[in-house]
């Protein structure tokens, strides 16, 4: 889900280990970004 959002500690930016949407794990294939840039929340 692209809107789904997650609390962070930091405001800084952050690079995905793990997916269960990988395709070497069955799933049918990564389509967010592999680093991303956290954002101050309302």
């Amino acid at each position: 889900r692209p809107d789904y959002r997650v609390g962070v500690p930091k405001k800084k930016r952050y690079t995905k280990v793990l997916s269960t949407n990988a395709p070497e794990i069955g799933g049918a294939g990564d389509t967010t970004p592999v680093v991303c840039q956290a954002v101050k929340g309302e």
